[in-house]
């Protein structure tokens, strides 16, 4: 008699799908106001206890049983991630090492997106601990913009389902406490250069001048980023006391990890079509001194450029605003493949407009399992890609559209054979851009909403040869509601 058990893959562990189906009662802003306060009290007075606050404050907002920081770095030649805070059951582990590629953090990383596992140790043997992990929701851990490790939230109960909203509170919290961490890091590199050069100054005599220089430096850097931890501190608290605080969180998370890149374009974009508003506006002034004969001709082409870079400026702070607005989704079973055909026949009329020498192919499978798919969002995702491609090829070429099933997932491919993009430039990066009046915000909130729908995205290119764009959704499948 054959009695080995059958194998566990990841897809028998991981649960992305049931997180967005799961029902998220109504949030308790007044408590979540108080934990942030209190956050960026911490944050402000002791920034070095800012992440074990962060563990205990989210594993009682999301009633877990433990919750838990893992750091990645480098152990004897070995990625490794480290249990930087915890709290809760697994309390007494601080510390505790896993190899990377056996623990089930590797997988949020790899995928730089939420994960929700049932019963981890199935498939990492290494994480078989008392009282074992029932359900675990795990979340990249992200300083400017990149992922050093992740938070995690458990529970040992069946009956305790973690959801959207959970994930919504950890996001929240993990934001605000990344930036204190990385400024309290910041603080005590300063710190520890000091140190430094005061022991080097023992023994050169001959450099004391410029070795108290340093230190006079080292001391203004310390207090510079003493009062950027307390501004920080005062912004997340009056942040707080508005009247929608979920959504003003969720935009006050997105403008800190773009601020440190975006300050100096945005000035800049918004410069030029503001001089251009004030130039015409002077010009219009000198006209009205002019003859009466040119007077109209001239003040209706003045107009018309007021009017095109107005445009510009509202376009811009429109994308602002989407870039920097949660996404609240409204998901319901779609057949993507018929979807995309519909939606690019609709939009036939402004390809052959825009770009009437551009051949269009669609390659579309049939009988596609559904997606769960919020259509008014992910319209665009599908439009911003496509007009990209037909922007990409202004003297024709050809773009193809595929869309087909891939192991359990449901893949969407856009595919151009137009001027591609550079290898250093990073288009998912938000004020990046390769367009001369884009504003860099399109593809990255195209990011946002397919990493909302737990799906991927990424994208292939060669300069002169064209570029594909690859996204894949999960398959809903009705029997695992």
């Amino acid at each position: 008699m054959n009695t080995r058990q059958p194998q566990v893959t990841l897809d028998d562990v991981v649960l992305n799908s049931d997180l967005a189906l799961r029902h998220a009662g109504s949030p308790d802003h007044e408590t979540e106001n108080k934990a942030l306060i209190a956050l960026a009290q911490v944050m402000a007075d002791s920034p070095e206890l800012i992440l074990q606050k962060l563990v205990e404050t989210a594993a009682r907002l999301c009633r877990a049983d433990t919750a838990g920081i893992s750091l990645l770095e480098t152990h004897r030649g070995e990625d490794v991630f480290r249990w930087e805070a915890l709290a809760g059951a697994y309390a007494d582990r601080l510390n505790n090492l896993l190899p990377r590629n056996a623990s089930p953090s590797g997988i949020a990383i790899d995928r730089n997106a939420t994960q929700l596992m049932y019963r981890p140790e199935r498939l990492f043997p290494a994480l078989q601990v008392d009282p074992p992990v029932v359900e675990a929701l795990i979340i990249p851990f992200n300083v400017e913009s990149h992922p050093i490790g992740t938070i995690w939230i458990v529970t040992h109960n069946e009956n305790r389902k973690f959801n959207q909203e959970d994930e919504r509170i950890v996001k929240s919290l993990a934001v605000v406490a990344s930036a204190g961490w990385h400024m309290w890091k910041a603080r005590t590199s300063a710190e520890s250069a000091a140190v430094m050069a005061e022991q080097q100054s023992k023994g050169l005599v001959a450099s004391n001048e410029a070795l108290k220089i340093q230190v006079v430096k080292s001391e203004l850097a310390k207090q510079t980023l003493q009062q950027l931890s307390q501004e920080l501190a005062r912004n997340v608290y009056s942040r707080t006391l508005e009247r929608d605080e979920a959504e003003e969180r969720l935009r006050q998370a997105h403008i800190l990890a773009a601020v440190g890149t975006a300050t100096a374009k945005i000035v800049h974009d918004l410069a030029n079509p503001l001089n251009g508003i004030f130039t015409s506006l002077h010009l219009q002034d000198s006209y009205l001194a002019e003859s009466s004969i040119q007077l109209r001709e001239q003040i209706m082409e003045t107009t018309r450029y007021l009017h095109n870079q107005a445009n510009r400026i509202k376009i811009f702070i429109d994308e602002l605003r989407e870039f920097s607005r949660p996404f609240q989704l409204q998901c319901k079973p779609v057949n993507l493949g018929r979807w995309v055909a519909d939606l690019i026949t609709e939009d036939a009329r402004f390809a052959t407009k825009k770009a009437p020498l551009v051949e269009i192919q669609q390659q579309i499978a049939g009988d596609l399992p559904p997606v769960l798919l919020d259509s008014e969002k992910f319209e665009r995702v599908l439009l911003n890609l496509y007009r990209n491609a037909l922007d990409a090829m202004p003297e024709g070429g050809r773009l193809i559209l595929r869309c087909y099933a891939h192991q359990k997932d449901i893949c969407l491919e856009i595919a151009d054979s137009g001027c591609g993009i550079a290898k250093d430039l990073d288009v998912f990066t938000p004020f990046v851009t390769s367009k001369v009046n884009g504003w860099g915000l399109g593809l990255s909130i195209a990011q946002q909403i397919v990493s909302a729908h737990n799906g991927t995205i990424e994208y292939t290119s060669e300069l002169g040869r064209g570029t594909t764009f690859k996204i894949c959704l999960p398959a809903f499948h009705a029997a695992s509601f």
